[in-house]
């Protein structure tokens, strides 16, 4: 019986140290995009740098954007949150033109961040929808034009308006989420996605709902 609660003991604490170190390795891992990223978000989601959609008006994100970002178009920010570090494309939308409309949507261009859709993951929990399309046109799919086409790109969202879209550089035609696939854009969205299919996990090919 001593043996036994030896053995089991020491079996407990190997597991713990194990965790511990995956934790550790993880944290080491992580994207420095990441780090920088994280700690811009507020509360009550969605909510990002300050901005909430379907509360703060189109022209308090223009105002809060223009004190800390470079303007590079029409309504269009280059964001360096560190000052030296990972930097964001925003883009701020309206559907309505009045200068007091809540914002519909804060789009971030994370292009050049290389997160991976099980960073986000981590972040936010599983997914609660996801679907592929096949996407031909350079403008279509949520993905920027210098990523070749054709390929496939999954548009996920998660718990508190999230939004993203990735894509796999690997394997750009597989029907099939990964965990690696690059983010390329994170949308915080006023109003949730209704109708798309829940999310059914890594293990099972998805069916294409779209193709552009």
């Amino acid at each position: 019986m001593r043996r036994f609660l030896t053995y089991t003991l020491g079996l407990f604490i190997t597991t713990v140290l194990i965790l511990t170190s995956l934790n550790v390795v993880g944290a080491l891992m992580q994207p420095p995009a990441l780090s920088i990223f994280v700690p811009q978000h507020c509360s009550p989601h969605p909510c990002w740098y300050g901005l909430q959609p379907g509360k703060t008006s189109i022209q308090q994100a223009r105002t809060i954007l223009d004190s800390s970002a470079e303007p590079v178009g029409n309504d269009i920010f280059q964001l360096c949150p560190d000052g030296n570090g990972a930097c964001w494309k925003v883009t701020v939308t309206a559907s309505g033109r009045d200068p007091d409309s809540a914002l519909d949507n804060i789009d971030l261009n994370a292009s050049k961040q290389q997160l991976r859709l099980g960073d986000l993951i981590a972040l936010y929990g599983s997914p609660i929808s996801g679907t592929l399309c096949y996407i031909i046109t350079p403008t279509n799919g949520g993905i920027t034009e210098d990523v070749p086409r054709p390929l496939m790109v999954g548009n996920i969202s998660f718990k508190g308006h999230v939004q993203v879209f990735v894509y796999n550089p690997n394997d750009p035609k597989a029907q099939r989420f990964d965990p690696n696939m690059i983010v390329n854009q994170i949308n915080f969205k006023s109003l949730p996605d209704q109708t798309a299919p829940r999310w059914r996990g890594f293990e099972s090919v998805s069916k294409l709902y779209c193709g552009r």
